[in-house]
């Protein structure tokens, strides 16, 4: 088993946590779940077309592919647990219609391998 350094990770770092001020200078926000992983952990929204500008902003950077991946598939079973209690299961009753028929999407979406 190959041993990835840790470092510190936002663990929830997407779009909306990333802020940019007038001045052009870019914020990380929302640091409730920061944890210690290896780096591709933070990595697992980073896709095309936004990588190129994440990679110059966070600098040069190995990306161990099967630690992505890892984290990934992690994170989509995450989602898909999620998904079935708000979709399938009517676990939430708290939730709208909205909100069922976007997690179902967001299921059908994991299931056919178009999660973001």
């Amino acid at each position: 088993m190959q041993k990835h350094p840790y470092v510190i990770c936002h663990a929830d770092l997407h779009p909306a946590n990333v802020i940019r001020d007038p001045a052009g200078d870019v914020f990380v926000i929302d640091w409730d779940e920061v944890m210690l992983a290896p780096k591709e952990r933070d990595f697992i929204f980073v896709r095309h077309p936004h990588d190129d500008a994440f990679f110059r902003g966070y600098g040069e950077a190995a990306i161990n592919e099967e630690a992505l991946t890892y984290y990934r598939l992690e994170r989509d079973i995450q989602d898909l647990i999620e998904c079935a209690k708000i979709a399938c299961n009517g676990e939430n009753d708290s939730a709208g219609d909205d909100a069922r028929q976007s997690a179902l999407q967001l299921l059908q979406n994991i299931l056919a391998g178009n999660h973001p």
